[in-house]
């Protein structure tokens, strides 16, 4: 069994492989063997045990490392996994942007995001839920939806379309959410 220092040190060995030659594949199955299970088990627990949803982040994660990331400019073991734990957090808010813009409900979008926040405590997350359900709260069904659309990316006039608005009111509307959600951030930040 290989010990945690040689993991260490057989990581930087094939980062620094990948870049020099990213075409090197004996490399990119070793860095597969050593991150995959990270990967999975940062997923997994992000997407609260859904195990193929976890393998489907997992492998969207490996696919932006091969396709997009300059393995070369992280200096350490320790640098690369910091940036494939933040890769796995973007790959699952992605996937919920997704399920949104889907229509499907079947994962639980808030205890997701709950768990993208981990590094807070308890009592913080705690008041968090409770600081967006009084939010939510305060919303008419129409803002809710429309703060839905802009959480997925929609542009205004998109918005105004989609919600049967013309682009000013939308504009107006999304104006006003902000402003409020503004005032109650400083609130909660003076509790």
């Amino acid at each position: 069994m290989v010990s945690v220092p040689d993991r260490g040190i057989q990581l930087e060995a094939l980062l620094s492989r990948i870049g020099e030659n990213r075409g090197d594949e004996r490399a990119w199955a070793g860095l597969y063997d050593l991150a995959w299970p990270r990967a999975i088990a940062i997923a997994y627990r992000l997407v609260r045990g859904r195990r193929a949803l976890a393998e489907d982040v997992g492998q969207e994660v490996f696919l932006r490392l091969l396709r997009y990331a300059d393995l070369s400019r992280l200096g350490s073991g320790e640098d690369f996994y910091k940036y494939l734990a933040k890769m796995v957090e973007n790959v699952c808010r992605d996937l919920i942007r997704k399920e949104l813009a889907a229509g499907l409900t079947n994962i639980d979008i808030e205890e997701i995001a709950e768990n993208l926040a981990s590094d807070a405590s308890p009592s913080d997350l705690i008041e968090n839920r409770e600081f967006i359900s009084r939010i939510e709260e305060s919303l008419s069904d129409e803002d809710k939806r429309l703060v839905r659309l802009l959480a997925e990316g929609y542009k205004v006039q998109e918005i105004a379309d989609r919600l049967g608005l013309s682009y000013s009111n939308a504009g107006v509307r999304i104006h006003r959410i902000r402003r409020q959600l503004h005032k109650e951030l400083i609130v909660k930040g003076k509790n």
